[in-house]
């Protein structure tokens, strides 16, 4: 992984582990290759949305030559992905994201609450930012009760960021 992607961001190598931050290489079968060495089937790799299928059959990464961020799941484990570009010559959007499927559900997930439940529980307090890198920014300056959102959303009882930092953390609405 080029070190200036995360370390230019200002993020050290303590939260770029923590966060499990890491680099997707500009190729179209880079992670196809690996994940067959690894004895990984393409048919769960185009399932889980790291791989996607061309007309003829074919198969080829779909988060290549991007910066990319594990969505963990309350428990730790990583549910999905986000991914940032980095070329500027990227026909895909800024940010793409794992496909919604059984364990990833874009809705039900907010990225960084794994990190930063035990703090939310610890100050009875929580932020909610809009970006990867502005909750990683935010937790690497030791404020660490935030949580990333999609889009402005209002804190209450009804919507289910609200709803999951209640029950994953004890937090009051």
């Amino acid at each position: 992984m080029p070190s200036t992607i995360f370390t230019g961001a200002r993020f050290n190598d303590q939260i770029i582990r923590s966060f499990g931050l890491g680099y997707s290489p500009h190729s179209w079968d880079a992670f196809l290759k690996f994940a067959a060495e690894k004895k990984f089937p393409a048919a769960l790799l185009v399932k889980t949305g790291l791989a996607r299928r061309r007309e003829d059959g074919t198969t080829f990464d779909y988060f290549r030559g991007r910066a990319m961020f594990p969505i963990f799941s309350s428990t730790g484990r990583v549910a999905g992905f986000g991914a940032r570009k980095i070329r500027e010559d990227d026909p895909l959007a800024k940010y793409i994201n794992s496909p919604e499927s059984l364990i990833y559900n874009k809705s039900r997930l907010l990225y960084g609450l794994y990190q930063a439940k035990e703090e939310i529980r610890q100050h009875d307090f929580a932020i909610l930012v809009e970006g990867y890198a502005d909750l990683i920014s935010l937790f690497s300056g030791r404020i660490q009760e935030c949580r990333r959102v999609e889009r402005h959303i209002p804190h209450d009882r009804t919507n289910q960021p609200a709803r999951q930092v209640h029950q994953e953390c004890h937090y009051r609405l």
